[in-house]
């Protein structure tokens, strides 16, 4: 098929413009630090000290794309397998909220948890889990204006699954960009003024799908973002 061929060509091309793209402003401002610390340019303590502190921040964002590139190559590969538990997410989510807080605090914005008291467990991986709602968090904070809320609900959804809801008062999503939010690196106008590497949803995508659940998004522009993943209650897990 010459136009699915083209198609991944194509995506193939993409892909690696877009690695080039992100990878491309982190190094430009290391080494134009770096010739400057050489060159004897700077010569200032504080003006030194400034240029490392920048080099540092890079050094770290470089750090965090190599990790989001493996983690998602990994996923896609279906090397990575998970560990299953009873888990009970209420107390589960409980723990991404308070990891995030003091992220929000300095947004002045509040995270306004409520959840069903439930006792039914579900069978999953806590730390894909976990890291599977830290993304999502971590999105509604960055993209939310200062001084906002962001709520979260969980409960059960029907008899065998269970639902978590995170809702935002953020900038929103344009309806022809919402099928495009899980492609890696993409990144919405409004949310370019956040940082990130474009591969959170890309990954999380994955780690639901890993856990056999769905999830849905519902935006509107100015006036926030829903999202809402369910997960199935498996036989095993009330047992």
């Amino acid at each position: 098929d010459i136009s699915e061929s083209a198609r991944l060509e194509q995506l193939r091309r993409d892909f690696v413009a877009n690695v080039s793209h992100e990878f491309r402003t982190p190094l430009t401002v290391i080494r134009g630090s770096l010739e400057a610390l050489v060159d004897g340019t700077v010569e200032n303590s504080e003006d030194i000290k400034r240029y490392q502190q920048r080099m540092l921040s890079e050094t770290r964002v470089l750090e965090r794309l190599v990790g989001d590139l493996l983690e998602l190559s990994r996923l896609q590969s279906g090397k990575i397998k998970i560990n299953k538990e009873k888990i009970h997410i209420p107390s589960l989510m409980a723990d991404a909220v308070k990891s995030l807080q003091t992220i929000a605090e300095k947004k002045g914005i509040i995270i306004e948890y409520q959840a069903e008291q439930e006792d039914t467990p579900l069978l999953g991986d806590y730390d894909r889990l976990r890291q599977l709602f830290v993304i999502f968090l971590d999105n509604a904070i960055k993209y939310s204006p200062k001084n906002t809320t962001v709520f979260v609900e969980t409960g059960l959804f029907g008899i065998n699954t269970f639902s978590v809801i995170i809702r935002d008062q953020g900038y929103g999503i344009a309806d022809d960009e919402l099928a495009h939010i899980w492609d890696r690196f993409y990144k919405v106008d409004n949310s370019r003024k956040g940082s990130g590497t474009g591969l959170g949803l890309a990954i999380a995508k994955h780690l639901i799908e890993l856990h056999d659940g769905k999830v849905s998004v519902q935006s509107e522009l100015g006036k926030g973002t829903i999202i809402e993943i369910k997960l199935p209650l498996l036989m095993d897990s009330v047992n």
